[in-house]
C-alpha cells in the first residue's frame, strides 16, 4: 500500500495512507508560474518589468461577472525612486487586433496616473460569455515608455439570470439512508449525451451546486480544483464555476456528468451533529456552451433528460467522512458509449429562494392514507434563515375544500385536524421560513470570487507504527488539512479503513476524543481487479496521524 497526502488552499494538507496529498489556495495557482512581463532599460541598469498582470485578482481568469472588471499589474524597477507617471489599456476581442494595435472594445490612451491596481475597465459593454485580450505600457517620470505587456485575457461569466437555461437537478435516489445512527445519503452520479454535428471552436462550461461536485466530460475530470462550488449562504448566493473544456470535446456524440455530495450545504457541520443547515435536498446546475467553427452555437443544459444512479460511493460526508465500495463501480459511466438501463431521469429542483423553502414535494411525500403529521421545523428542509423567526404554511384541499394553515416552529401540524372530516388529501403548496419578511426572490448564481481550492502538495509518511496486531500508525509529520490516497491489491470485499487524528493515546494509539461527534474515518472496499488506487472526493480532514485497519500485509 503507497500512501500520499495531499493538501489543500489555505490549508495544510491530505494525507493518504502512503503518501499524503496537501490541499492549499494559492493565489497564483495554477497559473500564475507564467509571468508576463516586459520591460526598458534604465540608465544601463536592469530593466524595469511590469509582472503579475491580474483581473480581479486573477491570471486569465474565466467567469467574470463584473460589468467592469478591474485591471492590476506591478512594476519592478532596478533603482530606488522610480515611479509610474501614466499607463495606456488596450482590450481588443482577439489576439491579433490586440498584436496589431487596433483595440476594438477599449483603448484608454495614455491616463496622467500612478494607478496600477483596480483600473477598472471604461470600454464597450460586455456581453454573457465574451472573451476580452488585453495589454498594458506605462510611462516613467521622466516620460519613457515601456512596450506593451504580453497579452492577457478574461471571459465574461452569465452576467444576467435569464442567460441561465439550466435548470436545477437532483436525484431520484432517497435521501434518508441511515449508517450507525446518522443519516448519510447516497451521492447521486448523473449523467447525458448529446451530439455535436460541426466542428467545435470553443466551449465553456458554468457549473455550480447546493452541495459539492465534481465535474466529468467524456470519461476525464474537468479542472483540478475540489469541493466546489465552495461555502456560501447558500440562500442568498451561490458561486458558480466556469471551465474552458473545448479540448474535451468532439465532432459526434459526447458524455458529460456530474458527480453530487452533502458537501457545507446538507452535510454535518459543526458541533451537534446537526445536518441540513441550508437544505436537505442537493442539486447540481450545469450549463455548456459551444461555439462551432461556423460560429453557431449550441446550448445543454441540466434539465430531466439527464439520469441520475448510485454509484460506489456509499456516502461522502466532511465530518463523517467517506465510504467507497470499489464492488459496485459502473465503468465507462461518464463516457459516450455507455448504457444502462437502470438509471433514472433526474428531477427538477425548484431554484433556492433566500429565507423561505419550498417544501411542497416533502409534505407530499409524507401524507399516508389522506392524512399526514408533520412538525415545522429545520426537519423538514434545513434552515432557511438562520437566526430569524420561522414559520410553515401549508395550503391544501381535503373533501374538495381549500383550506390553509401556518405554524410556528416546533408545533404539530395533523390533517385532518379538530373540526375536519377525513377525506381526500392534496396538498397544493408549502413553504417553511421567515415567512413574515419581504419575499427577496431567488437566491443568485455569482462567479466564483475567490481561488478554488486545489491538490498544491503531497507527504509521505515519517513514521509507521503498530501499537495493536493489525493496527497500523502513520505519522505525516505535522498537523494538516487533507485526505490520504490508497494504493492497494487484495481481494474483492476486503474492507480498509482509515481513521483521523491530531494526537497520540500512551499507547501510541489514535486519540480522537477531541473529535466529539465527527468520525474522521474512511472506508474502501476493494473490488479485487488488481492494483486499485483511490482516494476520497467530498471530505477532508485535520491530522497528522491516520490509523489503518484491515490492510492485507504491512503499509509501506
Amino acid at each position: 500500500m503507497n500512501r500520499s497526502v495531499t493538501k489543500f488552499s489555505c490549508s495544510p494538507a491530505f494525507i493518504i495512507a502512503g503518501a499524503a496529498t496537501a490541499l492549499c489556495v494559492s493565489p497564483n495557482a495554477p497559473q500564475a508560474q507564467a509571468q508576463a512581463a516586459f520591460n526598458i532599460a534604465v540608465g544601463g541598469q536592469a530593466p524595469v518589468s511590469l509582472t503579475r498582470l491580474r483581473c480581479e485578482y486573477l491570471q486569465n481568469p474565466l467567469g467574470i461577472d463584473s460589468a467592469k472588471p478591474r485591471l492590476s499589474w506591478i512594476t519592478t524597477a532596478p533603482a530606488r525612486g522610480w515611479m509610474q507617471s501614466a499607463y495606456q489599456i488596450q482590450v481588443a476581442s482577439t489576439p491579433a487586433l490586440l498584436q496589431n494595435n487596433k483595440p476594438d472594445l477599449w483603448d484608454s490612451g495614455k491616463v496622467s496616473s500612478a494607478q496600477s491596481l483596480n483600473v477598472s475597465y471604461n470600454g464597450k459593454a460586455l456581453a454573457s460569455g465574451t472573451k476580452a485580450f488585453w495589454k498594458v505600457r506605462v510611462w516613467d517620470k521622466a516620460g519613457q515608455p515601456t512596450a506593451y505587456s504580453p497579452a492577457q485575457s478574461w471571459q465574461m461569466g452569465l452576467l444576467k439570470g435569464d442567460d441561465w437555461k439550466a435548470q436545477w437537478i437532483g436525484t431520484t435516489l432517497s435521501r434518508t439512508q441511515q449508517q450507525n445512527g446518522l443519516v448519510l445519503p447516497t451521492p447521486p452520479f448523473l449523467r447525458k449525451t448529446f451530439n455535436l454535428n460541426k466542428p467545435v471552436r470553443s466551449a465553456t462550461l458554468y457549473a455550480s451546486a447546493r452541495g459539492v461536485y465534481e465535474l466529468r466530460v467524456n470519461g476525464a475530470k474537468v479542472g483540478d480544483e475540489v469541493l466546489a462550488p465552495g461555502w456560501t449562504d447558500y440562500g442568498t448566493r451561490i458561486q458558480y464555476q466556469t471551465y474552458d473544456v473545448t479540448s474535451g470535446l468532439k465532432q459526434g456524440t459526447n458524455a458529460i456528468g456530474a458527480i453530487l455530495g452533502d458537501g457545507w450545504y446538507s452535510g454535518y457541520v459543526g458541533f451537534g451533529a446537526n445536518r441540513n443547515h441550508y437544505g436537505s435536498e442537493t442539486a447540481f446546475i450545469g450549463q455548456l456552451v459551444v461555439t462551432f467553427t461556423d460560429g453557431t452555437t449550441q446550448t445543454i443544459g441540466t434539465d430531466t433528460t439527464w439520469q441520475n444512479s448510485a454509484g460506489p460511493i456509499e456516502y461522502s460526508d466532511m465530518l463523517q467522512g467517506e465510504f467507497y465500495d470499489a464492488r459496485k463501480v459502473q465503468p465507462g459511466w461518464d463516457t459516450a458509449n455507455f448504457r444502462n438501463a437502470a438509471w433514472q431521469s433526474a428531477v427538477v429542483v425548484p431554484a433556492p429562494t433566500q429565507n423561505i423553502l419550498d417544501v411542497t414535494a416533502k409534505l407530499k411525500a409524507a401524507v399516508v392514507n389522506n392524512t399526514l403529521t408533520v412538525t415545522s421545523g429545520n426537519d423538514i428542509g434545513g434552515d432557511p434563515a438562520y437566526g430569524l423567526v420561522k414559520q410553515l404554511k401549508v395550503d391544501y384541499t381535503l373533501n374538495g375544500q381549500e383550506k390553509s394553515r401556518t405554524l410556528a416552529e416546533r408545533e404539530v401540524l395533523t390533517i385532518p385536524g379538530p373540526g375536519e372530516t377525513a377525506g381526500p388529501l392534496v396538498i397544493r403548496s408549502a413553504e417553511y421560513g421567515a415567512l413574515n419578511l419581504a419575499k427577496k426572490g431567488p437566491a443568485v448564481l455569482v462567479g466564483t470570487k475567490d481561488p478554488a481550492i486545489r491538490v498544491t502538495q503531497e507527504l509521505k509518511p515519517k513514521g509507521i507504527t503498530q501499537p495493536k496486531p493489525g493496527n497500523f500508525i502513520l505519522d505525516m509529520g505535522q498537523n494538516m488539512v487533507g485526505v490520504m490516497r490508497l494504493r492497494v491489491q487484495a481481494p474483492a470485499g476486503t474492507r480498509i479503513q482509515l481513521r483521523f487524528a491530531e494526537m497520540l493515546n500512551p499507547d501510541g494509539t489514535a486519540y480522537t476524543a477531541n473529535l466529539r461527534s465527527a468520525r474522521a474515518t474512511d472506508t474502501y472496499i476493494c473490488s479485487g481487479n488488481g492494483v486499485e488506487t483511490w482516494e476520497p472526493r467530498f471530505t477532508f480532514h485535520g491530522f497528522r496521524y491516520v490509523e489503518v485497519t484491515g490492510f492485507p500485509g504491512t503499509p509501506t
